[in-house]
């Protein structure tokens, strides 16, 4: 009898544990409370734009000191942590929310736990020396461990074969010549840099069971000149724990394969372009990944990628092009519990998540889901969870569900992905207010005309002559505390006629001169905006 109890008492003792772990994740869930809204875009051709769901978000719930001690404990560079601290990942009206999404709490948690530095065996490089010495071993398909130690500046690019441990416990540096743009084709106008500062070539087969890992102290700096770690026809390839910084595509994988490929746990600054680019690949694991600052894109699932995961990563302020986005005949792809999050600089081009499709003439993307992703701070058409209106895409095998965009404007653009679907809570929408309908917005790739600031107003512009005349335009501005302005012209069709921003401008006062020449095509008003550190003032310039 007595040990029965102790069975009893330890399985309902395992029961709490497994419980307790289940709502400490928990996935937002919120199917309540809303209003219907026409939306401002659909997802399909010539089918109307459809309805959507939007109410006021509820209070957050989340731990937000929990996230600032993950950070201030995750062995990132100083610098790097107080930008973390002193944006919107932690701060501004949605940070509870925020701290509060599983990818959030589990990504920055990755980086806090990724081990200090690596006690294991291993050939370690920590100089050109010893690197040289050992490039025979590395690119070879022996089984073998090497470990970057230090910090070493890197002229030539570094061949890796199969069946090796690379640790990256110290900095590595490219500092060789730019690799150049190659493969350019109709869909890749620009080609792409087929190389990289760790390189992985399968020739005629293929690098197997090779990994990368790295530690607190593990960091990889291409100066943009080349991708970090570039893999062409590989399988089960691992990327994981390492920290990018200002790398040109920093993961590239091209024709990866197998059971066991994962990105996971990897944090990425100041990119060129992509941080992560998946082509032709298949059962790739992306999952807690911290993207911050991107070039053109978090995560592009590029050109016939397949059955690929993209789980709770987190991007704060996303590149000129999307957060994440899908294309070129990607198929059976899934986009899971993943974090987006808008930043009042660099908002022009800085889409979302998009089922982006294909070009004409190209396979369409098909049987991709996007489930409980959320989008925050989004303001205008390409900031929030869609899927492309005009691209080859086979939309009735695109799934969406429970995916939600929070906004602190009452009436941002809202979009409806599949809107023959009628109200069935693929993208729900959640507004610091009240929500109220918004007018449709003018908007093309590049741009978006602001049409309303709820912002609290701490940036105080003033604009003169207005009516203009003369030969400049006056801006003047002034800052309540240090930070980035991004100041922006645009005509009312949406064109841009003047963008300019400024780093770190100092508190006080400051006087910007446009000259009228740059805005001599537009008609009888410009909008003028000023943005910085989460506000944001937009004005009519009547032009003579």
């Amino acid at each position: 009898m007595k040990q029965t109890a102790i069975l009893l008492k330890n399985s309902w003792i395992f029961l709490f544990a497994v419980l307790s772990a289940f709502v400490g994740n928990a996935q937002f869930n919120l199917t309540t409370g809303y209003t219907t809204f026409p939306a401002n875009a659909g997802g399909y051709p010539n089918l109307g734009n459809g309805t959507v769901l939007v109410r006021k978000a509820p209070a957050g719930t989340g731990v937000v000191n929990t996230i600032r001690t993950n950070i201030t404990n995750s062995g990132l560079n100083n610098n790097i942590k107080t930008e973390l601290l002193n944006s919107r990942l932690v701060n501004d009206f949605f940070n509870k929310h925020i701290a509060q999404m599983t990818a959030v709490k589990n990504t920055t948690a990755a980086l806090k736990n990724r081990r200090a530095t690596y006690t294991g065996g291993g050939i370690v490089i920590s100089n050109n020396q010893q690197l040289n010495a050992n490039r025979a071993l590395l690119s070879n398909n022996s089984t073998r461990t090497f470990i970057f130690r230090g910090s070493i500046n890197v002229s030539q690019v570094i061949s890796v074969g199969s069946n090796k441990t690379i640790w990256i416990d110290g900095e590595v540096r490219y500092v060789g010549a730019t690799i150049p743009n190659t493969g350019v084709s109709q869909f890749t106008p620009a080609g792409e840099k087929e190389d990289g500062l760790f390189r992985l070539l399968g020739g005629s087969g293929e690098v197997k069971n090779t990994k990368f890992f790295g530690t607190k102290r593990g960091r990889i700096w291409t100066g943009n000149k080349a991708p970090a770690i570039y893999i062409s026809k590989g399988r089960n390839i691992t990327v994981k724990d390492i920290e990018f910084y200002n790398c040109y595509n920093s993961i590239s994988f091209k024709n990866v394969y197998g059971q066991s490929n994962y990105i996971q746990n990897n944090f990425f600054g100041y990119g060129q372009r992509r941080s992560i680019h998946l082509k032709a690949s298949n059962q790739v694991q992306v999952a807690n990944n911290f993207i911050y600052r991107a070039g053109q894109d978090g995560v592009d699932v590029d050109a016939f990628s397949q059955n690929c995961q993209i789980r709770q990563n987190v991007i704060l302020a996303g590149g000129d092009r999307f957060q994440i986005w899908i294309e070129i005949g990607s198929s059976g792809n899934q986009v899971v519990d993943n974090v987006g999050i808008h930043t009042p600089v660099r908002t022009q081009s800085n889409g979302g998540m998009q089922e982006n499709g294909s070009e004409v003439g190209q396979a369409p993307t098909k049987n991709n889901s996007w489930t409980r992703n959320h989008i925050f701070y989004a303001q205008d058409f390409f900031q929030g969870i869609t899927m492309s209106s005009s691209r080859v895409i086979n939309r009735n095998s695109i799934s969406f569900s429970n995916n939600y965009v929070w906004s602190l404007k009452s009436s941002a653009t809202r979009h409806n992905p599949k809107p023959q679907n009628g109200i069935m809570g693929d993208v729900r929408y959640l507004t610091r207010d009240n929500p109220v309908n918004g007018s449709a917005r003018i908007t093309n790739e590049t741009t978006v005309v602001e049409q309303e600031a709820n912002e609290v107003q701490q940036l105080i512009v003033g604009t003169y002559p207005n009516p203009l005349k003369g030969s400049h335009l006056n801006v003047s501005f002034d800052l309540k505390e240090k930070t980035d302005v991004l100041v922006s012209v645009f005509d009312l069709t949406g064109k841009v006629l003047y963008q300019r921003e400024e780093k770190s401008l100092a508190q006080g006062d400051h006087l910007l001169l446009i000259e009228n020449a740059l805005l001599a095509n537009a008609s009888d008003v410009v909008l003028l905006t000023v943005r910085g550190n989460g506000i944001q003032q937009t004005h009519k310039i009547a032009l003579q």
